[in-house]
């Protein structure tokens, strides 16, 4: 019978201290605040694409919503163009009837950097005007068989910006972030037995991690990036 071993390097223990219960209330929030970005200036496919990413990312927060405009919380104003290869975008939020901006940045990068930056600008402006912290900037990494096999992909929180990580042309499986963003583990059978592997982003150096015979698999990193726990099977 295959036993499977949990390995862990240095992986740090949770421990969970009851105690008596506590009493929860649940309150009825009073709605989300509003944003208007019709004041946003659109003059190209640049500008186009930049304030639709950017709406959606800020309605998908689940603290802020559409206003109309003239009555919404907040402002967002500015303009997105391309010149060439590149793209300006120059954006500010202001409170409404506010004097000042609560936060405001000109962008100068490639267009196809066009929906990170709006991502990017979406964190911003909900953080600047509710305080709370987005994930438009988030990257999710899936296992997909677009290719017949599969193969990672990445693709932003709104499923926008899909691209395929690997081309192993086999069983891939199981992707895991690192704790900063800048790397995924993953097991794979391109070799013909399952190994675990270490990518690096965005430059994809590849490396293995762990190919003792049988399973390697799991890839779980500790919180500081340092130490890893995986299963194996090497000893039955």
């Amino acid at each position: 019978m295959l036993r499977k071993y949990f390995w862990v390097f240095g992986l740090l223990g949770l421990t969970v201290t009851g105690g008596s219960a506590a009493e929860i209330t649940i309150a009825k929030g009073t709605g989300r605040a509003t944003f208007d970005a019709s004041p946003f200036g659109i003059s190209d496919a640049v500008g186009k694409t930049f304030v639709t990413v950017l709406e959606n990312d800020l309605a998908r927060s689940g603290w802020l919503s559409r206003g109309g405009a003239g009555a919404a919380d907040f402002i967002i104003t500015g303009q997105a163009v391309g010149r060439g290869e590149g793209a300006v975008v120059d954006i500010r939020v202001a409170a409404r009837g506010g004097s000042r901006p609560l936060w405001s940045k000109v962008y100068r990068e490639p267009v196809s950097s066009i929906r990170r930056i709006a991502h990017e600008a979406a964190d911003a402006i909900l953080f600047a005007s509710t305080g709370k912290k987005g994930m438009a900037t988030a990257r999710l990494a899936m296992v997909g068989t677009g290719t017949g096999h599969k193969e990672i992909y990445l693709c932003d929180a709104d499923g926008g910006g899909l691209v395929q990580l690997t081309n192993h042309r086999n069983i891939t499986l199981a992707p895991e972030w690192s704790p900063d963003g800048r790397a995924i583990f993953y097991t794979s059978f391109f070799k013909g037995f399952p190994a675990l592997y270490r990518v690096l982003l965005p430059g994809g150096q590849l490396t293995r991690i762990s190919n003792f015979a049988g399973l390697n698999t799991g890839g779980a990193v500790s919180p500081d990036g340092r130490q890893i726990a995986l299963i194996l099977s090497k000893d039955g």
